[in-house]
């Protein structure tokens, strides 16, 4: 049998059994119907109570404590049914009395809920309102006995009785159509639930406008649909609730995290697009200012040679930033490739630290600390591009220093790679986010937002993790900063 099969069979065998106890006895049917119901108010005032410091959306709290009141009189409707014998000095009148007390309380609260989906909701406010409405119409139907009279023996329900009825079926209506304009802030397995529930409800109104014997069968078919209503808001608000509580008490921050997922998705996108168009116009470009520079050179414009190394200096950054654009596209859409093979990591770290002092314009002297052969398995290409970028951090963020210290040792079964600075440091509030997207350190106000997109760190941690290596940084701000990363050796 499938599930869906199972969710309609159970609650149809449920309710036909509860039918079935009509035939012994129409009070007997008429209590379990009442506490079935009862028991549902109950359990939504709890879930939506317990869960209100979770939820933004106000609509199920609301309703919830709504349902607190309505099981209230619903279970003093059931004590006070012909036959129960509970309340001294009253007839058929009370019961009928505290239903339509009931009902109206249901579809006002039906009707304000929506109000409070966007808006924030005092809570006590709320409760103190349900206690003092509450209170006055129990008073005025048990001790001011001033409460419309609803049923009268032998001659069944009075005009005030029916009048009500079709005023809570046209309110209901009401409900309905405003459930429907607000029907994107719901999930619509929980739209459909209600929409369900409210209609039931508005036929359970009409079917209590025709009975003229509170054991009759226009009463019966009243408390059945208030019983399919009863298990739509049980459905709706328990069951998804707690199965599945993303579809009904987080539903907007779901909402919410879809938004984001799209625009990630979009920024991604732009990204990719960007960076790709970007890199055959600036590598054109590069191409033709060191053809101009060496021009320049060769006629001796001294001012226009150092015009052109400056164009050309930025060029080399813009390079650098398309670059790493082009890289943050390719780890976050898993498209980074590695061509593994042995090398000497020493032997490498080395020569990236003398291009370094070939080809780069800094007055920083960079001291290499190594020598023996450590081999690893490993992309030789993109390891070099983890100490490119960490020297080059080094070089940024010691502006004023003109030592920088690589060192590569190895280290239990891995080899340890080290570039010192002595320079301004990394706060230790941002230490622990220096590897993510995007950031930066900034310790000094002197020195203005230093030049980079915050990528390189995070590039560097992504190629040092996919070749099982562990990245990390020691820093003393004002005294400089440690970045390390080790990888295992070849075994």
């Amino acid at each position: 049998m499938s599930a869906y099969l199972r969710r309609i069979l159970m609650p149809a065998v449920f309710i036909l059994l509860l039918i079935s106890t009509r035939i012994h006895s129409y009070l007997l049917f008429h209590s379990l119907a009442e506490l079935f119901s009862i028991f549902i108010a109950i359990a939504i005032f709890l879930l939506s109570w317990n869960a209100r410091r979770f939820i933004s959306n106000n609509y199920i709290l609301f309703l919830g404590i709504a349902f607190l009141f309505i099981g209230i009189i619903d279970t003093l409707h059931t004590l006070a049914y012909k036959g129960m014998n509970i309340f001294a000095g009253f007839d058929t009148n009370l019961p009928t009395q505290l239903w339509i007390i009931g009902r109206y309380i249901f579809v006002f609260s039906l009707l304000i809920a929506p109000i409070f989906i966007k808006r924030k909701m005092k809570k006590l406010f709320v409760i103190h309102a349900y206690v003092f409405v509450t209170a006055i119409l129990l008073l005025s139907v048990f001790v001011f006995r001033i409460f419309p009279v609803s049923y009268i023996e032998g001659m069944g329900l009075t005009l005030f009785k029916k009048l009500s009825e079709y005023i809570i079926s046209v309110l209901l209506i009401v409900v309905l159509f405003i459930h429907f304009r607000n029907k994107g802030k719901f999930d619509q397995k929980v739209f459909k639930l209600l929409v369900f529930s409210i209609v039931t409800s508005i036929l359970s109104e009409l079917s209590f406008t025709l009975y003229v014997d509170v054991y009759g069968i226009f009463n019966l078919a009243g408390h059945i649909l208030k019983l399919f209503a009863y298990f739509g808001f049980y459905k709706a608000i328990i069951e998804i609730g707690l199965s599945n509580p993303y579809n009904l008490l987080f539903f907007e921050l779901k909402e919410k995290q879809k938004q984001m997922v799209i625009l990630e998705k979009r920024k991604d996108e732009f990204i990719s697009i960007a960076s790709h168009e970007l890199k055959p116009p600036v590598t054109t470009i590069k191409a033709f200012a060191e053809i101009l520079q060496n021009y320049t050179k060769k006629n001796k414009d001294i001012y226009a040679e150092s015009l052109l190394g400056k164009m050309n200096s930025q060029i080399n950054r813009l390079v650098l930033l398309v670059g790493d654009l082009l890289d943050v596209q390719t780890i976050e859409s898993g498209k980074m490739r590695f061509t593994v093979t042995p090398f000497d990591l020493s032997e490498m770290v080395k020569e990236v630290v003398d291009n370094f002092k070939l080809i780069k314009n800094t007055n920083h002297q960079i001291y290499f600390r190594g020598g023996s052969k450590l081999i690893i398995n490993g992309d030789r290409f993109r390891v070099s591009q983890v100490v490119s970028n960490l020297i080059n951090n080094a070089i940024k963020y010691s502006p004023n220093k003109d030592k920088i210290l690589v060192t590569v040792k190895r280290e239990k079964g891995q080899v340890r790679v080290e570039v010192q600075d002595f320079g301004i440091g990394i706060a230790k509030n941002m230490q622990d986010r220096i590897f993510d997207k995007f950031v930066q350190a900034h310790n000094r106000p002197d020195q203005g937002r230093l030049s980079s997109l915050g990528l390189g760190l995070f590039i560097s941690s992504e190629i040092v993790q996919r070749h099982r290596g562990r990245i990390g940084c020691i820093s003393d701000p004002g005294k400089g900063s440690t970045f390390h990363f080790s990888l295992p050796l070849k075994i």
